[in-house]
């Protein structure tokens, strides 16, 4: 047999106290352990919790520590990383991963060493289907994984394997201590142990492990949470040596031992995402599921810093480097440090007490400070280069009104590499003393007459929907100016990875639209959907395409919470309530290309929950209270000329405790469902996968993970709910109306070792942006996903008073059946003229992603996570690069332009 002793500790950076209170006792155990490990050369190896993170937490307070650790880390007696920090899987994007595994291998080589080729996930809760591939990505080939395995289903040592085929050998840690299971020996401290106690467990535990599996392998998991480093271990080895001579035995050695499992042959394989709930009771194994919707204002920030980085930021940087300008690299780099901090497991879950969740808010306003900084700075760049001026020139700001050209450019900018056609709202500032004015038969109230053009010269239905004079902006640095800013919404096409601009002029004649996409008080119509609001406050929708009718949308469930962040629960005796009554219904736009209304719902529900004693002074139990509170939700609906799209603003007055609230969508199909997950999309059965699990520790809920996006499919076409932000829990019912359940929020106040705290009750008014897309019958994941990134991702624009109608050529633009993009970035390595483009593709068949850039390629080839050069099939010709990819595979390429193009 041969045996890997595992000497670890796992840190949690902040949960049930604060990242501070934490890290006090992080750099007391750290000092510790560097002086055993120096001490005892004996003691051959410490695994630092597969985190570099650790690392700047201890030196900032400790410097003197640094060359020490950097020692230890060179003669590879401590071993750290791949991780920068151990994050929760599903609320991260895949982009967000890769950055985090990025920083901890870049880490560990500031620290004089290498990043551990290790995928040590020991208590992440749950697993995404594509972390294999990921890790695979790096040169990982083992993982260490247990939340989402039972012992009763899964070997000891097995095949994890990602849609796309790519396996690593994992193992999966015991089910009743998980990374604790051999530590319970010898106890959380430095305690010494009786040589012949020792001796009686280990022997005892030998022969259950090996009794319970074929594989004549084990790992002895000496490390849990916040643990210090246990300095007998020499001892124990030694004493096990004794007792098993025959035994292969080292300390660490997980690669190794894990090769020979490989060379061994015979492992079982698990594909897929790993949700399986825990049946066996005991400490560890618990999935933990419903952290998908704690704090949702937390998730919703994450999302919106993730996209902001990997969408927008990230190509601005790629396109800027390509020009030669741009910021220092640093900004993009801190800003996803500062947002993978908030990625730690019990930070983005939102399953600590209130005050860790409040420093994150902090970091979530660095990054999106720091982002906004590289899209600033390049949309300044690009003006300067398009018009030969620096924007810092004070002249464009001091110029006055009078001596200025009326006609002006609205220039928006589309990161994604595909075009988007469209209605989109813009704001256009005008000078205050704008010549061309009109107002309705007696002045009351003047308006800018304008026509809107693209540079075809076709001139666009618009209208205005928003109007402020007199305002003061900030242009640039110290200067400002006063404006008349509207808000504009017209139909267009933004051409991808480029700035499209439209010309504003003066017009004499007044500009109105007199064509409307309502067709009755309470209903509108476009080219593929009819929509009509009921009194009720629900929308019914019918697909022209198909002839298929949605009812009962925007309806909404709230049903009682007693749980925390982990977990949702009810109290005994539950009741669910629905919105439905009367509700107030407004038509807020009107014009020839968006229709929208306002419904106003009220929802009369229990104020809070009872936590009641009798006059005795014992407990009696949890009840809805008898007092109510009203809770409003205003939904604003809007239907878009030529699209498929049901815009959906949500607003919730959320001035009640202790509930769930979830959006109820009756999509009218049977059988699966599907949801957009890290790099691909997911298929699951309606209700529950797992069978009967009444019986098991955790029951298995309806409710899965998802990524924003989640939907069901007929023969017909189908209906898929988007979320810009925030939504990573839905579930669908084995009912006859085929609901699909969203959870919108968790309201509770149980919070870890607390007596109660108010944040996780959210009180105060939450907005939800999000749509349901009704999709055609031959839509492919791919095209599903393209519609959501156009939804999801904003478009830059600004005025500029030049009149520059020259539309320069789109940077990137991606093409191919089932292909879709993940980002485009400067290379790590910072080589000119240079970028990389990562592309995914969301189906089982084999497809082509073509790439055409508006400059000539001089070179391309395929590289792994790390941006290191390997084979693949790249074709390259003029400005398009050709890259084919198999089913589910996730892909990078590097691509170097001729110099000077």
């Amino acid at each position: 047999m041969q045996v890997s002793y595992f000497s670890s500790t796992h840190w949690d950076r902040e949960w049930y106290q604060t990242f501070q209170g934490f890290r006090k006792r992080l750099v007391d155990m750290a000092d510790g352990m560097v002086r055993h490990l120096e001490a005892h050369p004996e003691f051959e190896v410490f695994h630092f919790d597969g985190q570099t993170i650790v690392l700047e937490d201890v030196v900032e307070i400790r410097p003197d520590l640094a060359p020490r650790l950097k020692k230890l880390i060179a003669d590879e007696r401590l071993i750290v990383g791949p991780w920068y920090d151990m994050p929760d899987e599903f609320l991260v994007s895949g982009e967000a991963l890769v950055q985090n595994l990025i920083m901890g291998h870049r880490i560990a080589k500031e620290y004089g060493g290498n990043a551990w080729k290790f995928g040590y996930l020991c208590d992440t809760f749950g697993h995404i289907a594509q972390m294999p591939q990921i890790l695979s990505g790096f040169g990982i080939r083992h993982a260490l994984v247990g939340r989402g395995t039972n012992d009763h289903t899964t070997d000891r040592f097995y095949n994890w394997t990602s849609p796309d085929g790519t396996a690593v050998i994992a193992y999966k840690l015991p089910d009743v201590h998980g990374y604790g299971d051999f530590m319970q020996l010898i106890g959380f401290g430095n305690t010494p142990v009786e040589e012949s106690v020792f001796k009686a467990k280990a022997k005892e535990y030998f022969d259950a492990k090996f009794a319970a599996s074929k594989h004549p392998f084990l790992v002895l998991m000496d490390g849990i949470d916040h643990a210090p480093l246990h300095e007998h271990t020499a001892t124990y080895l030694t004493w096990l040596r004794e007792l098993y001579p025959d035994m292969k035995l080292s300390h660490g050695g997980m690669i190794e031992l894990g090769d020979a499992v490989a060379e061994a042959g015979g492992l079982t394989a698990k594909q897929g995402e790993l949700i399986e709930p825990a049946k066996q009771k005991g400490g560890y194994v618990h999935l933990i599921t419903n952290t998908l919707s704690s704090y949702y204002p937390l998730k919703q920030q994450n999302d919106a810093c993730e996209a902001m980085l990997e969408r927008i930021a990230a190509p601005c940087m790629a396109m800027a480097h390509q020009r030669g300008g741009g910021v220092c690299r640093s900004y993009y780099e801190l800003a996803w440090k500062y947002l993978i901090r908030n990625h730690p497991h019990d930070s983005i879950c939102g399953c600590s007490i209130d005050r860790v969740h409040e420093d994150m808010r902090y970091r979530f306003a660095q990054t999106s400070d720091l982002a906004n900084i590289i899209v600033e700075d390049f949309i300044h760049h690009d003006l300067s280069a398009s018009h030969g001026k620096p924007m810092n020139d004070e002249s464009h700001f001091r110029a006055k009104q009078d001596e200025m050209d009326h006609r002006l450019t609205l220039r928006v900018f589309n990161p994604l590499p595909h075009e988007q056609q469209g209605v989109f709202t813009f704001t256009v500032d005008f000078p205050t003393n704008y010549p061309n004015r009109f107002s309705e038969p007696f002045g009351y109230q003047q308006k800018n007459s304008f026509t809107i053009r693209d540079t075809a010269g076709n001139l666009l239905p618009y209208r205005i929907t928003g109007m402020r004079r007199n305002q003061i902006v900030r242009v640039y640095n110290q200067f400002t100016k006063r404006v008349d800013r509207y808000e504009i919404t017209l139909a267009a096409k933004i051409f991808p990875s480029t700035v499209t601009p439209f010309i504003i002029e003066p017009s004499v004649e007044p500009q109105r639209n007199m064509t409307t996409l309502l067709t009755g008080t309470h209903s509108a119509e476009n080219e593929f959907l009819s929509l009509s609001v009921k009194t009720d406050g629900t929308v019914t929708v019918r697909d022209k395409r198909s002839g298929d009718e949605y009812t009962r949308l925007n309806t909404f469930a709230s049903d009682g919470e007693i749980g925390d962040g982990w977990y949702h629960a009810s109290e005994v005796g539950n009741r669910t309530v629905y919105s439905g009554a009367n509700a107030a219904v407004e038509v807020i736009k009107n014009s020839p290309v968006r229709a929208a209304f306002r419904i106003t719902q009220t929802m009369r529900l229990p104020a809070e929950m009872r936590y009641e004693g009798t006059i005795h002074s014992e407990f009696a139990g949890i009840r809805p209270s008898a007092e109510t509170a009203d809770m409003t939700i205003v939904t604003e609906v809007s239907l878009d000329a030529g699209s498929a799209l049901l815009g959906m603003r949500v607003t919730v007055d959320h001035n009640v405790k202790d509930h769930r609230l979830r959006m109820m969508i009756p999509t009218g199909i049977q059988g699966p469902w599907f949801a957009y997950q890290t790099f691909c999309f997911i298929e699951r059965p309606a209700g529950r996968m797992f069978g009967d699990t009444s019986t098991w520790k955790e029951m298995e809920p309806v409710e899965k993970n998802i990524n924003n996006i989640a939907g069901k499919r007929g023969k017909n076409g189908g209906i898929v709910f988007f979320a810009k932000a925030g939504i990573h829990e839905a579930g669908t019912f084995d009912d006859a109306d085929g609901t699909l359940a969203v959870t919108m929020l968790r309201a509770f106040r149980r919070t870890v070792m607390q007596n109660g705290e108010s944040g996780g009750q959210l009180p105060g008014k939450l907005s939800y942006d999000c749509g349901l897309y009704f999709t055609a019958k031959d839509e492919t994941y791919a095209d599903i996903f393209r519609r959501y990134l156009s939804f999801a991702t904003p478009l830059y624009s600004h005025t500029v008073s030049l009149h520059a109608p020259v539309c320069d050529d789109s940077f990137l633009t991606l093409s191919g059946k089932h292909i879709a993009y993940s980002t485009m970035k400067q290379p790590d390595d910072e080589t000119p003229h240079t970028v990389v483009v990562r592309v995914m593709n969301l189906s089982d068949e084999r497809s082509e992603a073509v790439l055409t850039f508006a400059s000539d390629v001089r070179e391309a080839y395929a590289v792994n996570l790390l941006e290191e050069r390997i084979d693949a099939s790249i074709s390259v010709k003029g400005t398009t690069v050709k890259m084919p990819l198999s089913g589910w595979k996730v892909a990078s390429v590097k691509v170097t332009f001729a110099e000077g193009k």
